[in-house]
């Protein structure tokens, strides 16, 4: 059985911790579990939480030629993976009764493709022809760029547009991006997005916030706009 945290948080392993104890104790059959990564948070009542990366230990567990177990609630979250055996439990007793083969929990479904939501239009921006042509030379060579010029010049408005002119997200690019959402805990009910991002952070933002980190370590505004945009940093290439 392997824990998994893609950030070192002491809850994210509350399950893996309770499944070892349980194994070595010889309440579950450990070398079931040795066949698992798992990933979740225990509630006082035996409740299993939501954590965030579900999606990406997933991934890892599906490389690893592993199981999951995971909360219920990510079950969907978890299934966009691929060919994993994906074990998404409410709670403590039905897991266990899942792995002593009283009552097997069914396999949870992938969840809904959001549609690809429209941002502004570059159409609707009059003059600035210098910056469009700077957004359209971005957008089909695959550049960074980087805005700069007094308040009320455009500079948000242009970057919001930027999405609008990139080509749909692919499958794999879907995938990219969710991922990232999984891990900021944003990934809302198992639904893979296909909309580019575009991230509007406050000029007071702290380079934790732009970064990531903190206190409770996050992806920052840089890695939520993967393969999108920013209000300050454009990336149209990943960052």
């Amino acid at each position: 059985m392997i824990g998994f945290g893609q950030y070192v948080k002491s809850s994210h392993f509350d399950l893996a911790v309770a499944l070892a104890l349980l194994g070595a104790m010889g309440v579950v059959d450990a070398e079931t579990l040795s066949g698992y990564v798992v990933v979740g948070e225990l509630a006082l009542d035996g409740r299993i939480a939501p954590s965030p990366g579900v999606l990406l230990a997933a991934l890892h567990a599906a490389e690893a030629g592993k199981g999951l177990v995971c909360p219920a609630a990510q079950g969907p979250e978890a299934s966009w993976a691929g060919q994993v055996d994906v074990v998404a439990a409410p709670d403590l007793i039905a897991l266990l009764n899942h792995f002593k083969g009283n009552q097997l929990l069914p396999a949870p479904a992938a969840g809904m493709v959001d549609q690809r939501v429209p941002g502004p239009d570059l159409a609707q921006v009059k003059g600035q022809e210098t910056a469009r042509r700077a957004l359209e030379i971005a957008a089909a060579g695959g550049h960074n760029l980087l805005m700069c010029g007094p308040p009320g010049a455009g500079k948000s408005l242009l970057a919001s547009c930027l999405p609008g002119i990139l080509p749909p997200l692919d499958a794999a690019e879907a995938l990219e991006v969710s991922m990232v959402a999984s891990v900021a805990g944003a990934l809302q009910g198992g639904r893979l997005t296909r909309t580019r991002p575009f991230r509007s952070p406050h000029h007071s933002a702290s380079m934790a916030a732009l970064t990531g980190g903190g206190l409770r370590v996050k992806p920052g505004e840089v890695s939520l706009a993967h393969l999108g945009s920013t209000k300050r940093l454009c990336g149209v290439s990943p960052c």
